[in-house]
């Protein structure tokens, strides 16, 4: 946009200027090329202008300088530039307004540059700065055009004739421009806008992800790469401007609690849902959880607010028990930990906080009020949060339902779904940028294994008796955190002492020292001091003292030694397995921090307090919470529904009001209708019974009808709600009744579907819709890294499946990426689908096509068997020598065999230059061949460009010449040996003895037997290296090998014609080639 205004302005100012008093004869005329040439000159610098000054998000004066330069020397070259294009006048300029020229061009576009991007970074632009930085390089352009325009001098060259209405075709050409350019910087700032916005709205969201683990601790996700995942609410508003959403708020308490009774909620859904969708909505919606106005007209939350963040919760649970097509009985449990989203403002947002919180505190409104009329109106402009003392919290946060799967049929039904289980290093980043965490890719790693370990959790202390630490931390307004277990939330930090039970000498003792700190406890344990011990008192007292040293080290808190014993001992009076012959007794140390404290040791973390109390009574309190539960979403008690009456709108409602109005003054006197609830039993064949239950309190008839109202006059979501006959019995009286229900489950036979027929083979799945997302025009051609893009591969198959498309600026590529489907189709139908594609960079200008490795297959296959036992033999002597240099070993014995086989050479060390030299055309073709490093591989039509203006065919030139010269060489020196009269056997001899028969030139052979080294050396080193990690992972495989060889084998070296006779050499040879699979030629193909 900056090189077309520079080039508009040129024209536009060339355009007034009026030369021999306007005779069209003598006006200026402009060459097409330079013209065209002068524009793409001010762009392509301007580019690198601004890349140098926004590389980083760290402004440096040097940057903003050195850009300023940039842009400055744009501004004069375009204009000199376009003066050159001249055709019927030669310029001739005066240096002093060059010099001045270029002075108020760099000098104004440095000052430009400094207010847009230095004050940008410090606290954010804003409209009135930019334009004023708008009209500085506005300025900068002009002033230099005017005055490098008063210092040129136009002297005529020739006549010529210009056609009627150029000089108007010309300044129709500059508006167009203009105007294309202006409608492309409205459309940006829009879109710009837009996103922004979305991403604020998506940032303060609280969402719920389901994270599901098969048997094999891999995770579920969907076609996007992601977990499933849903929106609770678009923000979370608290009571008061401390009131944060996280552990420690009742809310979380209540949804911790209601993820394990999801039997007792799921007959309210549909009430929860009825109810929300009779809210007062910003706008319709069919999702009645999208626009609900939680804060109404006067600033205020909207009534029983509380209640609907919890029905949103319960309801968005539901949504992605729907998208997985199950119960929402088996979503599983919350996770007990909240990870908080990238923070980013919503003006809309901040507004409406603002107003409900003006209403709270005059502290709170006074601050708000500041904030909207000084730095407010900036801050919500510059799309930045406002920040205050007491931290109101703008960020979403996001919550994570897990469980794990065991059974297959489970696993098969998702992933017929559309699901895929993968390993979850893999969608890390992508779960990560895709929700918008606050964490690094690193700790959500971290947190994905805690959920898999929290889902097994048994929060259980085995019986004996145990130490703990109770340390209290007050961080200030009643947040009190308590010190536990990192893998264990539930539990304080314990060590356990060699003891069953305590008795009452033992209690004796230890409330004798309780009140005392940890030094002196443990200078009073080891000394008997002046009253002699029992051996029995002596021996717990060591107990006792290397209980708290060990508890020490497994908390490693600095301030343990602040710590005092209590006096109070906990006798649990049932065994972990709930038995009574077992009790589990727990003596401990209190410690009280009145600061904050952040860290802790890596085996323990802070938690609430309220939240650690809240899972102690978490079992014990089950019943308790389903009986409140019930009461709390009764619709005869929702006052948000009786509210909603009056802010609905529509004439349905209108006609329902003035009934409800009628019959209230009919009725003057009389006590208000009730509305009932009534419970239908679900029959056998799960359709609904006529009959029904009337909760309310058999009186006289009269009343009874009194309390009946009719269906027109009550205006709340249906008092129905409909309930297995297990779900019924959470609602008799609070009373929670339990039935062991033994259900025969007869398998169904699977039905034949032609829709599921699969192609190829039984086991070969069908390329549907994975295709991989690229972007316009381009696909995926910039998303293949240079180097190792056999990663980027594995990454795609982990996301769109073991087939998938690839889109490389036009041309298709499909990918397989699993050993079964590459022999269905290149194996058993290599006829059909077994070949290479040629690459016109690797294939054709860098090995010219003599490089059967990059060439597309013919049909004949030619079958190499290699001489391996002496470098097999001379390896293994190596290894036993100087076992600690395996690595040089094994890239020695690969190189050896292929030089033996290949050129006849023996290589003794790797220094030599001949090994330096191929490895380095291994790299090479390492990276020559990755789809999309170089645009001809793409576009095959830029092969046919010259070799002046293509630099990709100068680089392949010297590559080539590299590997052919090496090539050529290693050649030479077989030559120079079968002259001497050398016996030593190798391909390159064959070649050279039976040229006529091979029909191949002298070139043509060098690079075929080079290839042999660059498939087979640095791949057999890395695989050798891969199997030693494996043995040291898993030794107990190196030993049934080691029995199966000295069974089979005996004392000899083994053979090849022994690996029948090998199975499990076979299978370990195998999985580490799968687990560690090497291939530098590893493109497509």
């Amino acid at each position: 946009m900056g090189g077309i205004a520079i080039w508009c302005m040129h024209f536009i100012g060339n355009i007034a200027l009026t030369l021999a008093e306007g005779e069209a004869e003598m006006q200026i005329v402009y060459s097409s090329g330079m013209t065209v040439i002068s524009f793409c000159m001010p762009v392509l610098v301007l580019l690198g202008a601004f890349y140098a000054i926004g590389i980083s998000n760290r402004i440096a004066w040097w940057r903003v300088i050195t850009a300023g330069i940039l842009c400055g020397c744009a501004i004069c070259g375009m204009h000199y530039l376009a003066n050159a294009s001249i055709k019927n006048y030669q310029c001739i300029y005066e240096p002093a307004y060059i010099v001045g020229a270029a002075i108020i061009a760099v000098a104004a576009s440095t000052v430009a540059l400094a207010m847009f991007f230095i004050f940008q970074s410090l606290s954010a632009s804003s409209w009135w700065k930019r334009t004023i930085s708008a009209i500085i390089l506005a300025g900068a352009v002009s002033s230099m055009h005017w005055c490098a325009s008063v210092g040129t001098q136009y002297r005529l060259l020739h006549l010529k004739k210009l056609e009627r209405g150029s000089r108007t075709a010309t300044a129709i050409a500059v508006i167009c421009l203009s105007f294309s350019a202006c409608i492309i910087i409205a459309g940006s700032a829009i879109l710009r806008a837009r996103t922004l916005r979305d991403a604020a709205l998506r940032a303060q969201q609280i969402e719920l992800a389901a994270v599901v683990f098969n048997k094999d601790g891999c995770l579920l996700v969907d076609s996007n790469g992601v977990f499933p995942n849903t929106v609770v609410t678009d923000f979370f508003i608290g009571e008061n401007t401390d009131d944060k959403f996280n552990t420690a708020h009742p809310q979380f308490h209540w949804m911790f609690q209601a993820s394990r009774n999801w039997t007792g909620i799921s007959g309210l859904i549909n009430g929860m849902k009825q109810h929300l969708r009779q809210l007062p909505h910003k706008s319709q919606h069919k999702d009645p959880t999208k626009g609900i106005q939680l804060i109404n007209a006067d600033g205020e939350l909207i009534d029983g607010y509380s209640v609907i963040f919890r029905e949103l919760f319960c309801v968005a649970a539901s949504k992605l028990s729907d998208r997985l097509d199950e119960s929402i009985t088996t979503m599983g449990i919350l996770w007990d930990e909240i990870i908080p989203k990238r923070s980013v403002a919503n003006p809309a947002y901040l507004q409406a906080l603002e107003k409900h919180r003006d209403n709270q505190t005059s502290d709170t409104s006074e601050i708000l009020r500041k904030g909207s009329t000084t730095t407010g109106e900036s801050h919500l402009e510059k799309g930045v949060g406002i920040e205050f003392e007491n931290e109101i919290d703008e960020r979403g946060a996001l919550m994570f339902l897990v469980r794990r799967l065991t059974s297959d049929d489970e696993v098969k039904r998702l992933e017929t779904a559309g699901y895929r289980f993968v390993d979850p290093v893999q969608v890390c980043n992508d779960a990560r940028n895709h929700l918008q965490m606050q964490i690094p890719s690193s700790e959500f790693e971290l947190k994905l294994r805690d959920m898999k370990a929290f889902i097994s959790q048994q929060g259980r202390i085995k019986p004996g008796v145990h130490l703990g630490l109770f340390a209290l931390q007050d961080r200030g307004l009643n947040t009190h955190h308590v010190l536990v277990q990192r893998d264990a939330r539930d539990l304080l930090p314990l060590v356990p002492l060699p003891l069953s039970t305590m008795d009452e000498t033992q209690v004796r003792m230890v409330q004798g020292l309780s009140g005392f700190r940890v030094p002196e406890v443990i200078q009073r344990l080891r000394t008997s001091g002046a009253s002699s011990r029992s051996p029995d008192e002596e021996l717990f007292a060591h107990y006792l003292s290397n209980a708290i040293h060990s508890l020490h080290e497994w908390v490693q808190e600095p301030l343990f030694h602040d710590a005092v014993l209590s006096p109070t001992i906990l006798r649990l009076p049932y065994g972990i397995d709930g038995g009574d012959a077992e009790e589990t007794v727990i003596m401990a140390l209190r410690l009280k921090i009145s600061h904050p404290v952040i860290s802790s040791g890596p085996n323990c973390q802070w938690a609430p307090l309220n939240f650690f109390g809240m899972r102690q009574v978490l079992e014990q309190s089950r019943q308790e919470f389903v009986r409140v539960l019930h009461q709390d979403f009764d619709p005869s008690t929702m006052p948000a529904s009786r509210a909603n009456n009056e802010l609905t709108s529509g004439p349905l409602s209108t006609l329902r009001r003035l009934k409800r109005s009628e019959g209230s003054i009919n009725s003057k006197g009389k006590k208000p209708r009730v509305p009932i609830m009534r419970l239908r039993a679900s029959s056998k064949d799960s359709t609904r019974s006529s009959s029904t239950i009337n909760l309310c309190p058999a009186e006289s008839s009269e009343a009874h009808n009194e309390r009946l109202p009719s269906t027109d006059t009550v205006d709340v979501y249906p008092p129905e709600r409909h309930y297995t006959s297990h779900q019924q019995s959470f609602l008799n009286g609070g009373i929670v009744v339990f039935q062991e229900v033994t259900v025969q489950v007869e398998q169904k036979k699977s039905e034949s579907r032609s829709d599921l027929e699969l192609s190829w083979s039984h086991d070969t799945p069908r390329l549907t819709n994975h295709d991989a997302q690229g972007k316009p025009l381009v696909g995926n051609l910039f998303e293949i890294p240079q180097y190792h893009s056999w990663l980027k591969f594995k990454e795609w198959a982990d996301t769109y499946g073991p087939i998938f498309r690839l889109n490389l600026a036009g041309r298709q590529h499909v990918v397989l990426s699993t050993e079964k489907i590459a022999n269905d189709l290149l194996r058993e139908r290599g006829s059909y689908y077994s070949s290479r594609e040629f690459l016109p960079m690797a294939s054709g200008i860098v090995s010219r096509e003599m490089k059967p490795l990059l060439l597309p297959y013919n049909g004949e296959a030619q079958q190499l068997t290699r001489r391996k036992d002496y470098e097999s033999k001379k390896l293994l002597v190596s290894l036993l020598e100087t076992p600690a240099c395996y690595v040089k070993w094994f890239e020695l014995h690969a190189s050896g065999v292929v030089f033996r086989i290949g050129f006849g050479k023996w290589i003794e060390t790797g220094d030599g230059p001949a090994v330096k030299r191929i490895i380095q055309v291994v790299h090479n073709l390492e990276r020559v061949a990755s789809p999309g490093a170089y645009l001809v591989d793409s576009m095959p039509f830029l092969n046919s460009l010259p070799e002046a203006v293509a630099p990709f065919k100068r680089e392949g030139r010297r590559l080539h010449e590299e590997e052919l010269s090496l090539f050529r060489e290693l050649q030479y020196d077989v030559c120079r040996a079968l002259e001497k009269g050398s016996d030593a056997q190798c391909f390159t001899r064959t070649f050279l003895e039976n040229k006529d028969g091979y029909q191949l030139l002298d070139d043509e052979g060098a690079y075929v037997i080079g290839t042999l080294f660059e498939a087979g050396s640095g791949t057999t080193a890395a695989a050798m290296m891969s199997y030693c990690l494996a043995m040291c992972h898993f030794p107990k495989w190196q030993k049934k090998m080691q029995e199966e060889l000295d069974e089979q084998v005996g004392d000899r070296m083994p053979e090849f014609e022994d690996m029948t006779n090998l199975p499990t050499v076979r299978a370990v040879i195998k999985e580490v080639l799968r687990w560690r699979p090497v291939t530098a030629g590893g493109f497509p193909h």
